[in-house]
């Protein structure tokens, strides 16, 4: 299982074209019910497909992905998988956010549920260096990796002697000098990450007396990603790393979820393209009008949908499109996501502990068009 999605490998896998047979995608939440529920859902699946040519293929893909679901212990809160048994296709990767139980069956993997959490996410680098050395980890999606260090030879210290002091005062030079010239090579080595993808924000864990010296070898558009210095170096423990690391994760995307609500609270107040409240985002996800939803992560509620049309309420009614009877559902959080993802819209998770999220009633949205 990938716990550790690489820069790169979600548009691999989007774009890819099965030669023969088709792609099963499976999303499903790692809590209350699994697996039985998704296990539940590719049998009900299956049954659908009786009469297709192509069963036999997509019953060996089931059967992969169901023997894989049983035997899998998942740390995450949601789970991916795509199989294609005819060519044996198999990927499997831990999500951050728990996901309705979804299943799709076509010529390439459906990525979408997966393109909405990387764009919620970002890719952060943290590079503890000192004078001698430098180690970088890419962190993503609440995972670390941990990318090749670099070592140079600067002399540690002066040796004293000479005349009158000069000799420690040119050797304190040549030291600065190639000091300059080590941080200039762990630059270069970070920006070559920065060009494969690799992140969009950076820290550095370095002394306070060398931050400046560092700073100062940064070309522009890397000092405008540097978000600042961790009290922390190369030979810090990798569990110390990793604790700030995603401490620093977390701060980057508290700090965007603030600056999100912000601004949502402020078209709302505008009158502008926004709205906040279940019972408005619903009405406004069932015209297509949802552009991004912003949503508490741990936020659920019981509602009713439409099995036709596909029309959300809180309250047992008639679906104003076709006038059938609206059936529950225990969760129409989750309903509502997943209609917006799939009219191409975007979901902006917000840490379940932010103060302000009474203020927008646990969900809003920024809309297409008023409705």
């Amino acid at each position: 299982m990938k716990r550790f999605v690489a820069a790169g490998e979600l548009l691999a896998l989007s774009g890819r074209q099965t030669e023969r047979g088709k792609v099963l995608s499976v999303y499903c939440s790692t809590g209350e019910g699994f697996p039985e529920r998704v296990l539940t859902r590719l049998e009900e699946f299956l049954e659908r497909y009786r009469e297709f040519e192509d069963r036999d293929d997509l019953q060996r893909s089931i059967r992969e992905a169901e023997h894989y679901l049983t035997h899998s212990t998942p740390q995450k809160q949601g789970l991916a998988l795509f199989v294609d048994a005819a060519v044996d296709f198999f990927e499997a990767y831990e999500l951050p956010r728990p996901w309705k139980c979804t299943v799709v069956y076509g010529p390439s993997p459906y990525t979408r549920p997966l393109e909405v959490l990387f764009d919620e996410y970002r890719r952060i680098f943290l590079v503890p260096v000192d004078r001698r050395e430098a180690r970088f980890f890419e962190i993503f999606m609440g995972e670390i990796e941990e990318h090749e260090p670099f070592f140079s030879d600067v002399p540690s210290r002066v040796r004293a002697g000479g005349w009158y002091g000069l000799e420690e005062r040119r050797i304190a030079r040549s030291i600065e000098q190639k000091v300059v010239h080590h941080f200039q090579d762990v630059v270069d080595i970070l920006l070559e990450h920065f060009r494969k993808g690799r992140f969009e924000v950076f820290f550095v864990g370095l002394r306070e007396e060398d931050y400046a010296l560092f700073e100062r070898v940064l070309p522009s558009y890397l000092r405008e990603r540097l978000k600042g210095r961790v009290t922390l170096d190369p030979k810090s423990g990798l569990a110390e790393i990793s604790e700030v690391a995603l401490s620093l994760e977390r701060m980057v995307l508290e700090e965007e979820d603030h600056a999100l609500i912000d601004r949502l609270l402020t078209m709302v107040g505008n009158a502008a393209s926004a709205t906040i409240g279940l019972a408005n985002v619903l009405r406004a996800a069932s015209f297509g009008a949802c552009q991004t939803v912003v949503v508490d992560e741990s936020y659920r509620e019981e509602g009713f949908l439409c099995p036709s049309c596909g029309t959300m309420a809180l309250a047992p009614s008639s679906c104003e499109l076709c006038g059938g009877e609206r059936r529950r559902v225990e969760n129409i959080v989750e309903e509502v996501l997943e209609m917006v993802v799939l009219q191409r819209g975007e979901v902006k998770y917000v840490f379940a502990g932010n103060p302000r999220l009474s203020e927008i009633q646990h969900i809003g949205a920024f809309l297409r068009f008023l409705v």
